[in-house]
């Protein structure tokens, strides 16, 4: 025998209409009990209707609308018929109601009542109610999304309101770098061998100009050319520079790889290309017949002499090749056995053969041992530049020279003090001078050269100054403080001291002996 079972969708159905009759008609009493009862005559009177209307006129008197001889009318209002029907009781307090206050309660001016609206709390929903709203958006389609509360904006700042007052620049002391407005070729667009111009506009807000320079670069950038600009006129702020592009330059746009502009008073600006929008709308147009790209190359290399004294001169021999312009310079450096000095060689060209000729002599007094062969730079006619290290090619590095003497010395010289006559100066139109003494020993050859470099509280391409020998370990410099300086602290960035055997050895300024090294403008 099968069970009997109910289908659900009719019986949901059912369901849901009697819940919603029973919702209709709980909320139609609700209605009703709030208005008020049925009278006897099926009339709906206030339960509580609050005091009537007072009547400005007093009791006992008539309205405008009685006639004047007081007759009573003959037919009777609904009013007159409604008190008829009351009680003695709620006819006197009907009376007390209409009465007029006493005259001295009249007289008195009463405060004005302010009345708050208390908020209403919202009504819980009863799950029929929460049931009935839900069928109601179904078939009506409503889709409303209860109101957000409106969000705070944030405030914006008064623009009349008081600002910061701007920083007074000083006059004494220049700290600002120049700066660069245009930079352009005259002409635009050249064939190879001929000259450009490289016009420089610039400007500097108190000490001036001091140099501008840079370098033009080829499409791949494997040629360099460099240049330099002079002032066109003692009042102008425009700078000219010249340079010539090589026969068989790389054809396509040229343009400045980086500018360095510095002041007077040692602010400097570098530009590169990539980050310089000024620099990037210079373009020169090179065209050329015989195009160029590809930079010379080592064939060979050997040495004249595998051992020598100290003293003595030998020979570099490279065979360098080009594809198109040809080769224009070679040059090679030598490092010493504890990698701490250089000897450079230049060579000279055999005609038309690939044959290079590098002749050098030595100091007396070196680092004794195998001296090897670093680099080798080459450049072809085009200015096509490349350097062939040892680390990359098997025909450098395996180029030697053993070199031996009466005297070696592998070691750099060492410093030992460095002393400042004052550490505070003035900033001056001028410019001031500030003696810089410093204590220097070496072992073995000798000390050769000590320079340095001092730089301001910007930065800045900064200012190089050399000293000379004071005694036997003593040296003797001179640190300029440019014109116009820059208050703050100008501190000796770096000291280089070399011997007579090339050894070299550079201090910067977080080492112990320059932490000192500085001079406080005022």
């Amino acid at each position: 025998m099968s069970r009997f079972r109910l289908p659900f969708l009719p019986t949901f159905l059912a369901l849901l209409g009697v819940v919603f009759a029973v919702v209709v008609v709980a909320r139609i009493r609700a209605y009703n009990g709030g208005a008020g009862g049925v009278g006897e005559r099926g009339e709906v009177s206030s339960t509580i209707s609050g005091p009537q209307a007072t009547s400005r006129y007093a009791p006992g008197s008539s309205s405008p609308s009685e006639g004047t001889d007081g007759a009573t009318p003959a037919s009777s209002s609904p009013s007159a018929s409604g008190n008829a029907r009351l009680s003695p009781r709620e006819q006197r307090y009907r009376e007390l109601l209409n009465a007029q206050p006493p005259a001295a309660q009249a007289q008195q001016q009463q405060a004005p009542v302010h009345i708050v609206a208390a908020a209403k709390p919202p009504e819980k929903q009863s799950a029929f109610a929460k049931m009935g709203q839900e069928i109601k958006k179904f078939f009506t389609g409503d889709k409303s999304t209860p109101t957000l509360p409106p969000q705070p904006q944030p405030t914006r700042p008064n623009p009349d309101g008081p600002r910061d007052k701007p920083v007074e620049k000083d006059p004494n002391t220049d700290t600002t770098p120049p700066q660069v407005m245009t930079v352009q070729f005259d002409p635009p667009s050249v064939h190879d061998g001929d000259s450009v111009a490289v016009i420089v506009t610039a400007q500097d807000d108190m000490s001036g100009i001091r140099g501008i320079s840079g370098t033009v670069t080829s499409p791949t950038g494997k040629a360099l050319q460099g240049f330099a600009c002079q002032r066109e006129a003692p009042e102008s702020n425009r700078y000219i520079g010249r340079l010539t592009i090589p026969k068989d330059a790389e054809e396509g746009m040229w343009h400045i790889n980086f500018l360095s502009v510095s002041d007077n008073a040692s602010n400097s600006v570098t530009l590169a290309y990539n980050q310089a929008p000024v620099l990037q709308s210079a373009q020169l147009q090179v065209t050329s017949s015989r195009s160029d790209k590809t930079p010379p190359t080592v064939k060979a290399a050997w040495i004249d002499k595998r051992g020598m004294r100290a003293g003595e001169k030998n020979t570099l021999f490279v065979q360098a090749q080009d594809d198109k312009s040809g080769v224009n310079l070679v040059s090679g450096v030598f490092l010493s056995p504890k990698r701490q000095a250089r000897i450079g060689v230049a060579c000279r060209g055999n005609g038309d053969g690939d044959l290079w000729t590098c002749d050098f002599t030595v100091p007396a007094c070196l680092d004794c041992g195998d001296w090897r062969l670093e680099q080798i730079q080459l450049q072809d006619k085009a200015s096509n530049m490349t350097a062939v290290t040892a680390a990359a090619s098997d025909v450098v590095r395996s180029v030697m020279v053993n070199i031996v003497g009466d005297s070696c010395d592998g070691e750099p010289p060492a410093l030992q003090a460095v002393v400042l006559e004052t550490n505070q100066v003035p900033s001056t139109p001028e410019g001031t001078l500030v003696n810089v003494r410093v204590a220097v020993n070496d072992d073995g050859c000798g000390v050769a050269s000590v320079s340095g470099q001092v730089v301001g509280p910007t930065g800045g391409s900064g200012l190089f100054f050399a000293f000379s020998a004071a005694g036997a370990q003593d040296w003797v410099g001179k640190m300029p403080i440019p014109k116009l300086a820059g208050k703050g602290i100008w501190k000796i960035n770096w000291l280089q001291v070399m011997d007579k055997g090339n050894n070299l050895k550079v201090y910067f300024s977080a080492d112990p002996l320059l932490r000192n090294a500085f001079v406080n403008v005022r």
